[in-house]
């Protein structure tokens, strides 16, 4: 029985560091049935000499965009073209597990999507956890939409899906910033994901991380809060409301893509426009509580404590916003 045709795709940019043991961790992959896509996003480092020698050699499919599209764009790109039945995301500068193919596509089964553990390693290469999901405390399969939509569940370097999902995945839609949660949540909606308790990516964490590694965290409001903690009060307000209008977006294009009339995802873009509008503090609180284990799900007490302040406070600020420009006086 033949293999089934797996598309690892790839997006780059100014990459050079990392590349080259990335693309040989996956060009030594026991599972032989792949074909090796990558798009670079106008890198301006080394990353497309590298790819170009590799393209030459006949070991992958380098492409390289006329402009700078970012990382979502890119990886939208580099998956229109895949041709495979299975499609892999890998990032520059992690490395695959020889097997993990192998593992992936011999436990995918008949679900959309399939991820696994990894291992966290820093810039050389050295080892700082031996589960990415024991150290964030990461959720792996969702209970409800809302758990789906509030924490980032599928890690993109660690997943791989079937070319199915793609026809409710594609295109992205405009304003779309995060698409591995994308096709996690998607999938998840249609009942098709699955997890592989086992590290088979070194993933790798250096000071090019928006969020550091020692303390990885992969929840809605946790990766938000790390950056916030400290900070003037007025730009964790601005900061915070920023983040909640991408969410409230995000719900909104999946709503709109699913065609789905959810009370529970109604429900969301709900609290988020109460948030951000200042308005019924009391529903606001009410629904925080009553949905507090989908919020910062396996996350300590304290941490939700917190994220229940940056809601407070983005509330507060946000009336403050609405009166002023109503031009009501503020008591």
């Amino acid at each position: 029985m033949s293999k089934p045709m797996v598309s690892i795709v790839m997006a780059t940019y100014n990459g050079e560091q990392f590349l080259q043991d990335q693309i040989e961790s996956i060009l030594s992959q026991s599972y032989s049935s792949f074909e090796f896509i990558v798009f670079d996003d106008c890198s301006t480092d080394g990353t497309p000499k590298i790819l170009k020698e590799y393209q030459n050699q006949g070991r992958l499919k380098f492409f390289s965009n006329e402009s700078n599209l970012g990382y979502v764009r890119n990886f939208e790109k580099a998956i229109q073209a895949a041709q495979g039945e299975l499609i892999a995301l890998a990032d520059q500068d992690d490395i695959w597990v020889p097997s993990k193919l192998d593992r992936l596509t011999g436990q995918i089964g008949h679900h959309l999507l399939i991820h696994s553990d990894a291992r966290l390693i820093d810039e050389n290469g050295v080892e700082i956890s031996s589960s990415f999901e024991e150290s964030a405390r990461k959720m792996t399969i969702p209970k409800s939409m809302t758990e789906a939509i509030l924490n980032g569940f599928v890690t993109g370097c660690t997943c791989m899906f079937k070319r199915q999902l793609l026809e409710l995945a594609l295109p992205f839609p405009d304003k779309l910033h995060i698409h591995d949660k994308w096709l996690g949540v998607l999938a998840f909606y249609k009942g098709g994901i699955t997890y592989l308790k086992e590290p088979l990516t070194d993933y790798r964490q250096h000071v090019q991380n928006t969020i550091g590694a020692v303390q990885p965290t992969v929840s809605l409001f946790g990766k938000i809060s790390k950056l916030l903690r400290g900070k003037p009060v007025n730009y964790q307000f601005e900061a915070f409301r920023l983040f909640l209008q991408k969410e409230k977006k995000f719900t909104q294009l999946v709503q709109k893509r699913l065609q789905i009339e959810s009370k529970e995802v109604s429900d969301l873009i709900v609290f988020f426009d109460q948030v951000l509008l200042g308005k019924s503090l009391f529903r606001v609180i009410s629904f925080f509580v009553g949905n507090i284990r989908a919020f910062e799900k396996g996350k300590p007490l304290s941490q939700k404590v917190y994220f229940l302040y940056l809601i407070v406070l983005c509330f507060y600020y946000s009336r403050r916003l609405m009166e002023a420009k109503e031009g009501i006086s503020i008591h």
